[in-house]
């Protein structure tokens, strides 16, 4: 084929990888101005798998 359609390709990559950014960075700023990205540092502290489903995924 025609070289130039490595360059259309390489510039359909590159605003694909920029509206995905774009578009991920506004998702998740508008879920933590929601109900927040973060769990308490108490739960964190105790195990999510333990706050969270109610059960301990390692024993130490």
């Amino acid at each position: 084929g025609n070289p130039s359609l490595l360059g259309a390709q390489a510039l359909a990559v590159a605003a694909t990888m920029v509206f995905v950014f774009i578009m991920s960075y506004l998702i998740l700023k508008g879920i933590d101005f929601t109900i927040g990205l973060r769990v308490s540092e108490e739960d964190e502290a105790n195990g999510l798998d333990h706050t969270q489903h109610g059960e301990a995924g390692y024993t130490f």
